[in-house]
């Protein structure tokens, strides 16, 4: 099994080298947030569905849509909300054989992961953890903690863009603890 450190060093080299939706539209990174999707979901969008649209909506910097209809969206909330695929995909990346479930969240947990409520575990928070804001709300791979400040790497930012961000550790829902 890989290191919480191991976790840490994938999310963020795999943040490095992605783009998202740069200001003139262009989407460079769409090959990469396929893959995202492609190695984590335990079913992965239908890239062919009616001559590929879901493809080319991809390619255009598109969010896939939560409701299957082909074509994509450029409107954040009805499109599918890849901050726990990315978190999904990074385990894999780290060597730990999970997918993600749509609206049920990453498993297999044991002997992988256990998820802990957020309120009573706020101390325990620490670097290589997957927390959530809100009730599977926001996903993100905390890489340093600074008292009640939480850094972390997440996906599914402004512009399809993965990044780092600060949070508030009182915020945290849910955690994914690693147990390894």
């Amino acid at each position: 099994m890989p290191s919480r450190e191991t976790i840490i060093i994938a999310a963020r080299s795999i943040a490095s080298g992605y783009k998202g939706v740069q200001p003139d539209g262009t989407f460079p990174s769409w090959e990469t947030l396929k893959n995202i999707y492609d190695r984590a979901m335990a079913i992965p969008p239908d890239w062919a569905i009616q001559s590929g649209a879901n493809l080319k909506a991809l390619k255009a910097g598109r969010w896939m849509r939560k409701d299957g209809r082909p074509g994509g969206t450029n409107e954040a909330k009805p499109g599918v909300s890849w901050c726990g695929i990315f978190a999904t995909h990074v385990l894999i990346a780290s060597g730990v054989p999970v997918k993600w479930h749509a609206f049920t969240g990453i498993a297999p947990l044991p002997p992988y992961l256990e998820k802990l409520t957020g309120f009573g575990n706020w101390n325990k928070i620490a670097p290589g953890d997957i927390c959530v804001r809100g009730e599977n709300q926001h996903h993100f791979i905390i890489y340093r903690r600074s008292g009640n400040l939480l850094y972390s790497y997440d996906g599914n930012l402004d512009g399809q863009s993965i990044g780092e961000r600060t949070t508030n550790v009182n915020e945290v829902h849910s955690i994914y603890r690693p147990l390894f």
